[in-house]
């Protein structure tokens, strides 16, 4: 599947709950891509922030199941609660220890940004209580995503700590104005952008 299609923009796609029977089509269509040869679950939980703290221990659940390990970004980021990085830390290391399945974190330097030591002293806990739960950081200070994502919901602003002059256009350098901003986020085609937020 191509990843234009996984990241959907954002809207009620990704600002609601699943149905019951959208989920049962998400186990269905998970449980192909296992038998298919899949190595795990992967989870974008910061591109569909309205997924509920239920569907994602049963997607757990479906991977311990498997015996497979998830994989994932965490609900939210930065300092602000609710919904800071040690907030989100939180509740996947407890989909883990409720479901018992492995647990590996993407990128815990910018989910959790200065807050990074915290964070690492969770996954720390968890480990020496005989959760299996990983991690890794990038050396980069910035991120990239889709303009129209769901990371851009409103009060992103406030949740990373960013203006608009902090995203650029990777193709051309271009950092964005607010006037600049509104005109892509809302293009047919949205574009990739790098956002600068990784250095604090």
């Amino acid at each position: 599947m191509p990843a234009d299609t996984i990241l959907l923009p954002s809207g009620r796609a990704t600002d609601a709950a699943a149905t019951a029977e959208q989920l049962q089509q998400i186990f269905r269509r998970l449980e192909e891509e296992l038998d298919a040869g899949a190595l795990g679950i992967g989870i974008g939980l910061q591109y569909v922030p309205g997924a509920s703290r239920l569907e994602i221990i049963e997607t757990f659940q479906l991977a311990a199941r498997r015996h497979v390990p998830v994989f994932t970004h965490v609900r939210s980021t930065g300092y602000n609660e609710p919904g800071s990085g040690i907030e989100a830390v939180n509740e996947v290391i407890g989909a883990a220890a409720i479901s018992g399945a492995p647990l590996h974190i993407a990128h815990i330097n910018s989910s959790c940004r200065a807050q990074v030591a915290d964070c690492l002293s969770l996954i720390e806990g968890a480990r020496a209580h005989g959760l299996e739960v990983t991690t890794e950081a990038y050396p980069y200070v910035a991120a990239m995503t889709r303009i129209n994502s769901a990371l851009f919901n409103p009060g992103w602003q406030e949740q990373y700590g960013i203006s608009y002059g902090d995203i650029m256009l990777p193709g051309t350098g271009e950092r964005l104005t607010k006037e600049r901003f509104d005109e892509l986020h809302k293009a047919q085609q949205a574009p990739r952008v790098v956002m600068f937020v990784n250095w604090s």
